[in-house]
Protein backbone atom coordinates (compact mmCIF):
# COMPACT_ATOMS: atom_id res chain seq x y z
CA UNK A 1 0.00 0.00 0.00
CA UNK A 2 1.70 3.16 -0.97
CA UNK A 3 0.06 5.17 1.72
CA UNK A 4 1.51 2.93 4.50
CA UNK A 5 5.31 2.91 2.71
CA UNK A 6 4.68 6.84 1.91
CA UNK A 7 3.22 8.11 5.40
CA UNK A 8 4.94 6.39 7.82
CA UNK A 9 6.58 7.69 10.60
CA UNK A 10 10.49 7.56 11.78
CA UNK A 11 11.81 7.60 15.27
CA UNK A 12 14.05 10.24 15.97
CA UNK A 13 12.84 12.92 13.41
CA UNK A 14 13.36 16.23 14.69
CA UNK A 15 9.42 17.79 14.80
CA UNK A 16 8.01 18.76 11.95
CA UNK A 17 10.25 17.25 9.54
CA UNK A 18 9.42 14.75 6.70
CA UNK A 19 10.70 11.58 6.81
CA UNK A 20 12.54 10.73 3.19
CA UNK A 21 10.86 9.34 0.72
CA UNK A 22 11.49 5.31 0.42
CA UNK A 23 14.11 4.34 -2.73
CA UNK A 24 12.82 2.07 -4.93
CA UNK A 25 14.78 -1.38 -4.72
CA UNK A 26 13.65 -2.50 -7.97
CA UNK A 27 11.66 -2.22 -10.96
CA UNK A 28 10.14 -5.35 -12.24
CA UNK A 29 7.63 -5.61 -15.58
CA UNK A 30 5.53 -9.03 -16.33
CA UNK A 31 3.04 -9.03 -19.29
CA UNK A 32 -0.38 -11.35 -19.04
CA UNK A 33 0.69 -14.99 -20.38
CA UNK A 34 1.16 -15.62 -24.24
CA UNK A 35 2.00 -11.31 -24.54
CA UNK A 36 5.42 -10.32 -25.08
CA UNK A 37 7.08 -6.64 -24.60
CA UNK A 38 10.32 -4.79 -24.87
CA UNK A 39 11.39 -4.38 -21.25
CA UNK A 40 14.05 -1.38 -22.30
CA UNK A 41 11.09 0.13 -24.07
CA UNK A 42 8.74 0.54 -21.16
CA UNK A 43 11.26 1.38 -18.88
CA UNK A 44 11.93 4.47 -21.43
CA UNK A 45 8.61 5.76 -20.61
CA UNK A 46 8.86 5.83 -16.44
CA UNK A 47 10.52 8.81 -15.04
CA UNK A 48 11.08 6.43 -11.87
CA UNK A 49 14.18 4.65 -11.81
CA UNK A 50 15.79 1.74 -9.45
CA UNK A 51 17.56 3.82 -6.83
CA UNK A 52 15.67 6.81 -7.10
CA UNK A 53 13.18 8.16 -4.04
CA UNK A 54 9.42 7.18 -4.48
CA UNK A 55 6.80 9.09 -5.38
CA UNK A 56 3.41 8.40 -5.95
CA UNK A 57 2.12 11.26 -8.72
CA UNK A 58 5.24 10.62 -10.88
CA UNK A 59 4.07 6.42 -10.77
CA UNK A 60 0.81 7.95 -11.67
CA UNK A 61 2.45 10.42 -14.46
CA UNK A 62 4.35 7.37 -15.52
CA UNK A 63 1.22 5.00 -16.13
CA UNK A 64 -0.65 8.01 -17.69
CA UNK A 65 2.40 8.06 -20.21
CA UNK A 66 2.44 4.75 -20.54
CA UNK A 67 -1.42 4.57 -21.50
CA UNK A 68 -1.02 7.19 -23.66
CA UNK A 69 1.28 4.97 -26.09
CA UNK A 70 -2.06 2.87 -26.77
CA UNK A 71 0.08 0.00 -26.34
CA UNK A 72 -1.72 -1.39 -23.48
CA UNK A 73 -5.40 -2.36 -22.96
CA UNK A 74 -4.51 -2.54 -18.77
CA UNK A 75 -1.77 -1.99 -16.65
CA UNK A 76 -1.58 -2.08 -12.92
CA UNK A 77 1.21 -1.23 -10.44
CA UNK A 78 1.73 -2.71 -6.94
CA UNK A 79 3.96 -0.78 -4.52
CA UNK A 80 5.56 -3.56 -2.11
CA UNK A 81 7.93 -3.09 1.18
CA UNK A 82 11.18 -4.13 0.47
CA UNK A 83 12.86 -3.37 3.28
CA UNK A 84 13.46 -0.16 5.30
CA UNK A 85 13.79 2.30 3.52
CA UNK A 86 12.90 0.36 0.03
CA UNK A 87 9.84 -0.58 -1.96
CA UNK A 88 9.90 -2.41 -5.16
CA UNK A 89 7.64 -1.53 -8.22
CA UNK A 90 5.70 -4.48 -10.57
CA UNK A 91 4.19 -3.50 -13.62
CA UNK A 92 1.86 -5.81 -14.92
CA UNK A 93 0.97 -4.79 -17.83
CA UNK A 94 -1.91 -6.21 -20.61
CA UNK A 95 -0.89 -5.24 -24.33
CA UNK A 96 -3.17 -4.76 -27.26
CA UNK A 97 -3.08 -6.91 -29.92
CA UNK A 98 -0.55 -5.88 -32.72
CA UNK A 99 -2.33 -5.17 -36.43
CA UNK A 100 -0.75 -7.65 -38.70
CA UNK A 101 -2.66 -6.98 -42.13
CA UNK A 102 -5.77 -4.73 -43.17
CA UNK A 103 -7.43 -6.22 -45.80
CA UNK A 104 -9.94 -4.01 -48.28
CA UNK A 105 -11.85 -6.19 -50.38
CA UNK A 106 -15.17 -5.95 -51.61
CA UNK A 107 -15.96 -2.36 -53.45
CA UNK A 108 -14.54 -2.87 -57.45
CA UNK A 109 -16.07 0.73 -57.69
CA UNK A 110 -12.96 2.36 -55.46
CA UNK A 111 -9.37 1.31 -55.45
CA UNK A 112 -8.55 -0.24 -52.36
CA UNK A 113 -5.55 1.67 -51.83
CA UNK A 114 -7.74 4.82 -52.05
CA UNK A 115 -9.89 3.35 -49.30
CA UNK A 116 -6.08 2.70 -47.25
CA UNK A 117 -4.94 6.14 -47.66
CA UNK A 118 -8.20 6.55 -45.36
CA UNK A 119 -7.19 4.48 -42.37
CA UNK A 120 -4.88 5.87 -39.33
CA UNK A 121 -5.31 2.11 -37.92
CA UNK A 122 -1.81 0.96 -39.58
CA UNK A 123 -0.29 -2.34 -39.97
CA UNK A 124 2.20 -3.71 -37.41
CA UNK A 125 0.83 -0.74 -34.67
CA UNK A 126 -1.38 -1.98 -31.87
CA UNK A 127 -5.05 -2.42 -32.42
CA UNK A 128 -6.86 0.99 -31.28
CA UNK A 129 -10.14 0.15 -31.36
CA UNK A 130 -11.11 3.88 -31.79
CA UNK A 131 -9.41 3.99 -34.80
CA UNK A 132 -11.13 1.06 -36.42
CA UNK A 133 -14.51 2.95 -35.41
CA UNK A 134 -13.04 6.39 -37.00
CA UNK A 135 -11.42 4.68 -40.08
CA UNK A 136 -15.10 2.67 -40.67
CA UNK A 137 -16.79 6.71 -40.57
CA UNK A 138 -14.06 7.69 -42.69
CA UNK A 139 -14.83 4.43 -45.83
CA UNK A 140 -18.75 5.59 -45.49
CA UNK A 141 -17.38 8.99 -46.13
CA UNK A 142 -15.39 8.40 -48.77
CA UNK A 143 -18.00 5.73 -50.33
CA UNK A 144 -20.31 8.92 -49.88
CA UNK A 145 -18.26 11.36 -51.97
CA UNK A 146 -17.79 8.55 -54.59
CA UNK A 147 -21.90 8.31 -54.36
CA UNK A 148 -22.21 5.29 -52.95
CA UNK A 149 -24.41 6.05 -49.87
CA UNK A 150 -26.78 2.74 -49.92
CA UNK A 151 -24.04 0.62 -48.90
CA UNK A 152 -22.86 -1.34 -45.90
CA UNK A 153 -18.68 -1.81 -44.78
CA UNK A 154 -18.30 -4.64 -42.52
CA UNK A 155 -15.09 -4.99 -40.31
CA UNK A 156 -13.87 -7.65 -39.14
CA UNK A 157 -11.22 -8.80 -37.07
CA UNK A 158 -9.27 -12.23 -37.28
CA UNK A 159 -7.19 -13.17 -34.06
CA UNK A 160 -4.46 -14.96 -34.60
CA UNK A 161 -1.07 -16.16 -32.27
CA UNK A 162 0.84 -13.45 -32.76
CA UNK A 163 -1.99 -10.28 -33.65
CA UNK A 164 -4.74 -9.90 -35.44
CA UNK A 165 -6.44 -9.31 -39.00
CA UNK A 166 -8.51 -6.43 -39.81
Amino acid sequence: AVGAIAGGGRVGLAPGAEPAAPRINRIVIQAKPGQTFSRAVVLADLSLQEGQPFDAETLSQDLRRLFATRYYYDLRVDVEAAGADLVNLTYTLDMCPRVRRIEVRGCAAVDPETVRAKLTQRENEPLVENLLSADLDAVYALLAEKGYTAVEVQQRLVPGADGVDV
